[in-house]
């Protein structure tokens, strides 16, 4: 069935026809006399024993259900973070973890000494030691490491040869992502790893060593809405969304164009609502999670269906209005929701309750 424009907007505008008005969620936020020490929270990530990790302003987090153990920068210890600002976590099959950090590059994390290691990497360019500004990581289907930086392009690292490979866009021979400031990857059920910048998205195929890139073009309605990709999600047909500054957009791979979704209308100013920060696909509820400028929204894409937390306070409890800075779902189906304030919810779907 094909879904037109005004069709979309009514969805958007009009949820409270759509949605049960009788669902609850309840968030159960995580107190900070459990250790919690309030920070910025840019990742979120399960182990193989269950315990959930979290990447901060102020450091690495651990917390294995009743408790925190902080991971923050020390000076006195050699083996300590380089830096603070941690952006992703990445879990290798020996359990030990690769930490991305801004102006400190990669750490691995040793799991049984418990000591961080600086990963420099020689650049294959330059043939010289820089660090790396990481903002977003990916571990593709063969494990290798793929890194996103904040202004030196994208990486390509095997972590068993130790090698390093760098995609870097050179206006002269337009070749590299389409920026070098890249914001998020993702490797799609194809094979194929879509990369999100500031100035627009590329794909690459990795047969033929080639980038594609989508930009927003203001005459053309199947272009992408916003050059700004925060996030990239695929739900379980294959349908790859992408977040951006500037509304929902999905992929249609056989006509190569977006279908754009907004919360209303966009005419002269682009409302927070319409800003996508973070998204996950939830495969327990095969549902986006999606956090915009103003707090949280779930959408089903099988249907289009969808509620905005913002407009209906009285369908969740203990999260109000917050900006939401990561979303993660563990195996057991809980999403851990992560504030901008430094706060973490957990939400349990096998525990709804009901507005009698």
């Amino acid at each position: 069935m094909r879904v037109t424009g005004k069709f979309l907007i009514f969805f958007f505008v009009f949820p409270h026809l759509l949605y049960p008005q009788y669902r609850k969620f309840n968030f159960e936020q995580i107190s900070v006399t459990q250790g919690l020490s309030q920070s910025v929270i840019y990742s979120i990530h399960e182990d193989r024993y269950g315990f959930i990790w979290f990447g901060s302003k102020l450091g690495l987090k651990k917390f294995d259900g009743y408790k925190f153990i902080n991971y923050q920068l020390d000076p006195d210890n050699l083996y300590g973070l380089s830096k603070t600002d941690v952006r992703s976590i990445i879990e290798e099959p020996s359990a030990d973890f690769w930490v991305g950090t801004m102006d400190g590059g990669l750490n691995l994390f040793d799991r049984a000494s418990e000591k961080f290691i600086p990963f420099k990497i020689k650049n294959d360019t330059s043939h010289t030691k820089e660090p790396i500004h990481v903002l977003c990581t990916l571990k593709d289907q063969f494990g290798k490491l793929w890194i996103g930086t904040a202004g030196t392009g994208l990486y390509f690292f095997d972590p068993q040869l130790k090698t390093l490979k760098k995609y870097f866009n050179d206006r002269e021979v337009n070749r590299g992502p389409i920026s070098n400031y890249i914001i998020s990857i993702h490797e799609d059920s194809q094979g194929i790893i879509w990369i999100g910048t500031n100035r627009g998205l590329s794909c690459f195929d990795r047969k033929n060593q080639m980038f594609t890139h989508y930009k927003n073009d203001p005459h053309l309605k199947g272009s992408l809405s916003n050059n700004f990709i925060w996030s990239i999600a695929e739900d379980k047909s294959g349908n790859v969304f992408f977040g951006t500054y500037n509304g929902l957009n999905k992929f249609d791979r056989r006509k190569f164009k977006f279908l754009r979704y907004f919360y209303e209308p966009v005419k002269t100013n682009v409302g927070s609502k319409n800003i996508i920060r973070c998204m996950i696909y939830a495969k327990h509820s095969n549902q986006l999670w999606i956090a915009t400028g103003e707090g949280l929204s779930i959408f089903n894409p099988e249907n289009d269906d969808y509620i905005n937390f913002y407009e209906h306070p009285n369908t969740y409890d203990n999260l109000e209005n917050r900006s939401v800075s990561a979303i993660y779902e563990d195996r057991s189906g809980l999403i851990w929701v992560a504030a901008f304030s430094g706060e973490i919810f957990k939400y349990n779907p096998d525990r709804r309750k009901f507005i009698h």
